[in-house]
């Protein structure tokens, strides 16, 4: 996917995966042009050096705010891109394809979440082995005092998910693949299980709440 992103009179943040926290998922179509490719600046992540078959690629609305790109990809790593430039900002990858296949659609991840209260601006998304992660948006590194060290592990408290264990289809017991919500202060992100009769024991997809600043 290429984006191109013109000098215009409207001011065009995008700070939820749909545009607003109304879900209405409406921009101005005359910034998304296919006219002058050669302004383009386009951004893969090196998606193509993958050879799984089951990373396909990326899927995941990007935001922006303050002219900077905020996107997540099949692996779960995120990414801040400048949008005027393509230039990459930072990276962060917390390594989640380590523990495992995420169920129930392993290698798809559909973005990230922004929030800011005063001088603090952070981005927090879900990954494939079931941690909240929750970072700086200006420097890609954890949040001070989110959690345990910017991850909140969603397996705690969480019943027959133990962390380290797979199920019956050698996938881990949760993943988070949507993006989270933010509501004020809180963040809200959901789960995703393998619920299927052969998995009937598998643990519940819920949906939780988090303190945007501790975790």
């Amino acid at each position: 996917m290429a984006w191109r992103w013109d000098t215009v009179d409207t001011h065009l943040p995008w700070s939820t995966e749909t545009g607003s926290s109304l879900l209405a998922a409406e921009t101005v179509f005359d910034l998304l042009a296919e006219e002058n490719p050669e302004r383009w600046a386009d951004w893969d992540g090196k998606q193509r050096s993958l050879t799984r078959p089951s990373i396909r690629a990326l899927v995941g609305t990007p935001l922006m705010v303050d002219e900077v790109l905020y996107l997540s990809t099949a692996l779960y790593r995120a990414a801040a891109i400048d949008a005027h430039t393509g230039e990459t900002l930072w990276v962060h990858d917390p390594k989640a394809y380590e523990s495992g296949s995420p169920p129930p659609l392993p290698w798809r991840h559909r973005g990230l979440a922004y929030w800011e209260s005063g001088d603090a601006a952070r981005v927090f998304w879900g990954t494939g082995d079931g941690f909240l992660i929750g970072l700086d948006a200006r420097t890609g590194l954890p949040a001070e005092g989110f959690g345990n060290e910017g991850r909140v592990d969603l397996m705690d408290g969480l019943p027959r998910a133990t962390r380290g264990e797979l199920d019956v289809l050698n996938l881990l017991p949760i993943s988070s693949q949507s993006p989270p919500m933010v509501v004020g202060d809180t963040v809200v992100i959901g789960s995703s299980i393998n619920d299927r009769a052969l998995t009937k024991e598998a643990p519940p997809g819920w949906v939780r709440a988090y303190d945007a600043r501790t975790g």
